[in-house]
C-alpha cells in the first residue's frame, strides 16, 4: 500500500535530518524504490523542508527510551566511544530504516546496532556480548508479557509468559551489578559528571575462560528478574519455548538423563512456580 509505506517514509524523515535531504534533493532514489507514486510523492515534498528539524528533542527523548531498557549496554558503548553521537546515530542507521519501514521491532533493531557497533572493534570490553544477550532477552520478555498467548491443544505445556532463560558468563551479572551501581551514583548528583572527582566507570570483572551460569528469567513485582538455577531447569524451559504434549515434555528430558518420575516431578514443580503453563485437559 503506498499510503502505508509513505506513512512510514515521513516517520524516518521525522528522525534523520539525513533522509530529509535526500528526499529533497532526489526524492525518485527514495520513494519509487517504495512503490509511491508521483503525486504522493509531491504531496511530502509540499511540506516545507524546515518542518521537519522543529523538535529537536525527538531523538533525545527515544534514546532515552531505548537507553531505558538496554543501561548497561548503552552504557559501555559510550565509555569506549566517548561519544553521545554514537549511540544517536542509531536514528540514521539501515537497522533503524529498515525497522520503521518494514515493522519491525525497534529493541531488536538497537540490538543489531549495539552488536554492528562492537564488530568494528569500538568496544574492547569481554563482558558487553553477554550483557547485551541479557539485556535483549529481558526487553523481549517484558514484550512476552503482553503478546498473545500461543495457542495450546489440550493438556499441553508451555513456558508461561515472561519467561526465559539464558546461558552467559559466570561473572556477567557482576558485571552488571558494576555498572548499575555506576549508574546510580551519577543519578543521585547528575552535575558531578562536570567534576573533576566524579565516578569513573568502573573496571569490569574479567570473563573466566570455562565457568558459565545458567539463568532464569521471569515477571515478578512488575520487573523481569534474574536468578540462578540448575542445568536441568534451564533445559525444561528451553523445551518447553514451544507448546509441546507432557509426554513429549517427558522424552526430551529423559534424553537429557531424567528418570521419567523427576520428569513428572519437574512439570508439577514448574507449575507451582508458574513457570510453566499447561492447558485444561
Amino acid at each position: 500500500m503506498p499510503h502505508t509505506a509513505l506513512n512510514r517514509v515521513i516517520v524516518r524523515m521525522l528522525f534523520d535530518p539525513t533522509l530529509v535531504e535526500q528526499v529533497y534533493t532526489n526524492p525518485e532514489s527514495v520513494l519509487e524504490p517504495l512503490g509511491i507514486p508521483q503525486e504522493l510523492q509531491q504531496s511530502l515534498l509540499d511540506t516545507d523542508q524546515r518542518a521537519w528539524g522543529i523538535d529537536q528533542d525527538r531523538r533525545k527523548r527515544s534514546l532515552h527510551s531505548l537507553m531505558g531498557e538496554f543501561p548497561c549496554s548503552s552504557t559501555i558503548v559510550l565509555a569506549h566511544t566517548k561519544k553521545y553521537a554514537r549511540l544517536e546515530a542509531f536514528f540514521s542507521s539501515s537497522e533503524f530504516h529498515q525497522c520503521v519501514q518494514h515493522r519491525k521491532s525497534m529493541t531488536s533493531a538497537f540490538v543489531a546496532y549495539l552488536r554492528g557497533i562492537e564488530a568494528t572493534g569500538e568496544i574492547s570490553e569481554p563482558q558487553f556480548s553477554d550483557i547485551l544477550t541479557i539485556e535483549a532477552q529481558m526487553a523481549a520478555c517484558r514484550r512476552d508479557l503482553s503478546a498473545p498467548p500461543p495457542h495450546l491443544s489440550p493438556a499441553q505445556l508451555c513456558k508461561a509468559p515472561g519467561v526465559a532463560v539464558q546461558q552467559v558468563n559466570a561473572e556477567t551479572i557482576n558485571a552488571i551489578n558494576a555498572v548499575e551501581r555506576y549508574l546510580h551514583d551519577l543519578s543521585m548528583l547528575p552535575a558531578i559528571a562536570l567534576c573533576d572527582d566524579k565516578p569513573e566507570f568502573p573496571a569490569l570483572p574479567p570473563t573466566t575462560d570455562a565457568a558459565q551460569i545458567f539463568l532464569l528469567l521471569r515477571p515478578r513485582d512488575g520487573t523481569i528478574q534474574l536468578s540462578p538455577v540448575s542445568v536441568v531447569i534451564h533445559d525444561a524451559i528451553q523445551e518447553a519455548e514451544v507448546p509441546l504434549a507432557p509426554k513429549d515434555f517427558i522424552r526430551k528430558m529423559e534424553k537429557r538423563g531424567l528418570s521419567k518420575a523427576h520428569c513428572q516431578q519437574l512439570i508439577t514443580t514448574l507449575k507451582q512456580e508458574e513457570l510453566l503453563h499447561q492447558s485444561p485437559a
